[in-house]
C-alpha cells in the first residue's frame, strides 16, 4: 500500500518513469537486434524491421542515410515532385536540397545517401540511454553529397547567404533565415540530444551538405535512379 509521501514521490517523477518504461521497449530485440545507433529501425511497407546500418546502406546502395521528421519531409520539393510523377526535365534548383546538422556532417562528397522520413522520433542519450527513432522507406530519397561544409558559425552561414553561395529555399520549408535556422536545430536536437544545453547547441554551430537529387525507392522497394 502506498503512503501519501510515495504518491506524491511518484506523481513528481511520472514523467521520467514514463521515459524510463519507453526506453525498455524500445531496446525489444527486434529482427534478432538490440536498439543500438549501429542498428536502423525502419517500416519497410508496415512491417517494422531492424538492419545494422551495414546491411541497410548497403540493401539501398547509399553511403549513410539522413534522417527527417514526417512533416519536414513531406515539405522537401523533391517528394512532392516524386508523389506528382514529375521526374522528367528537372532542373539544378529542382535536384537541389541543402541538409543542416548540428556542428557537422559526416557525409561524402560524391557518395549517395538516402534521405528518409522519421515517423516516430528517439533520442541519442539521457539518463534512460538510447531510444530509436523510427524511419519508413515509402517514397525514400536518394540524394548525391555535392558540396560539404562544417563546423560553421550562425556568421559564416550569413556570409554564404550573403555572397549567393546558400539559399535557404533548398533546404525544409520552415528555415527560411538564420533565427528560423537556429529554431530548428534547436527543436531537432533539444528532443534527440537532452544532454546538450541550448547556448550548447546554439555555440556548436551546424554542418550544411548540398546534396542532389538522383533517385528515390520506389513501391516494390528497389532504387530507381533519375535520368540525367
Amino acid at each position: 500500500v502506498l503512503n501519501i509521501k510515495q504518491v506524491v514521490n511518484l506523481d513528481n517523477h511520472a514523467k521520467c518513469g514514463l521515459n524510463f518504461i519507453l526506453g525498455l521497449l524500445t531496446m525489444t530485440i527486434i529482427s534478432g537486434l538490440p536498439a543500438s545507433p549501429e542498428n536502423v529501425d525502419v517500416y519497410i511497407q508496415g512491417s517494422l524491421k531492424r538492419f545494422t546500418e551495414s546491411d541497410f546502406f548497403q540493401r539501398y546502395q547509399v553511403k549513410g542515410i539522413n534522417r527527417i521528421v514526417q512533416e519536414k519531409f513531406n515539405s522537401l520539393k523533391q517528394s512532392r515532385l516524386l508523389k506528382q510523377n514529375k521526374l522528367s526535365n528537372l532542373t539544378l534548383a529542382d535536384r537541389t536540397f541543402i541538409r543542416f546538422s548540428l556542428e557537422k556532417n559526416n557525409a561524402v562528397i560524391g557518395q549517395n545517401y538516402l534521405i528518409i522520413p522519421i515517423v516516430e522520433t528517439g533520442q541519442d542519450t539521457g539518463n534512460n540511454g538510447y531510444v530509436a527513432p523510427k524511419l519508413s522507406t515509402t517514397d525514400a530519397l536518394i540524394f548525391k553529397a555535392v558540396t560539404v561544409m562544417n563546423y560553421l558559425s550562425y556568421h559564416d552561414v550569413q556570409q554564404l547567404i550573403n555572397s549567393k553561395k546558400l539559399n535557404f529555399k533548398h533546404s525544409v520549408n520552415d528555415i527560411y533565415d538564420i533565427s528560423s535556422l537556429k529554431t530548428e536545430i534547436m527543436s531537432r536536437y533539444g528532443q534527440s540530444r537532452p544532454n546538450l544545453s541550448e547556448h550548447q547547441i546554439q555555440n556548436l554551430g551546424v554542418g550544411a551538405v548540398w546534396f542532389k537529387w538522383v533517385g528515390f525507392v520506389d513501391k516494390n522497394q528497389r532504387v530507381q535512379y533519375l535520368k540525367d
